[in-house]
């Protein structure tokens, strides 16, 4: 099967890459013999960017049109949409309308069809949205109080960054 490997971390510091992401899907596919025809990473976007407007998920979009690719191969879901569950549900199926294979590396439930999996896919979806939800809000707890102690970081003003450019 020729596959796309997606990728996706949500920042573009060191401290994530999708490397170990890639490595286990290359390993998947090796394992399953699918033929890589590319493998795509969005760095420094959010799982709730909608997939099709990132810029590798255009990409993504213009070869399932002219059907160089049967499936795309993912770590897991969180890394292709954090979206609401409905949003990631709908462009699964478009995929799934259009014959394209969504698998999940770490979640075999998403490479099933059964009347169990897809409720299980919708709680694994609903799951990955509430973790961005419960992520922001803690971000954001955590910005307004660097400003009440008047900093952006938190840290006491002329405080070295490690690593900072």
């Amino acid at each position: 099967m020729k596959i796309i490997i997606y990728t996706r971390v949500s920042t573009d510091d060191k401290d994530q890459n999708p490397e170990s992401q890639l490595l286990k899907c290359r390993h998947y596919c090796s394992l399953h013999e699918h033929k890589i025809v590319e493998e795509l990473s969005d760095n420094g976007i959010s799982g709730d960017t909608y997939i099709f407007s990132r810029p590798n998920g255009i990409k993504i979009k213009e070869l399932i049109e002219k059907g160089k690719v049967e499936g795309i191969v993912v770590f897991s879901v969180d890394r292709y949409s954090r979206e609401n569950p409905i949003q990631v549900m709908q462009q699964l199926n478009y995929l799934k309308d259009q014959g394209i294979t969504f698998v999940s590396v770490t979640e075999p439930v998403f490479n099933m069809e059964s009347e169990f999996a897809e409720p299980m896919k919708y709680m694994l979806t609903w799951f990955s949205n509430y973790f961005l939800v419960q992520h922001k809000k803690k971000v954001i707890s955590g910005m307004e109080r660097a400003k009440l102690k008047g900093t952006k970081s938190g840290k006491p003003i002329g405080t070295k960054f490690k690593n900072y450019k």
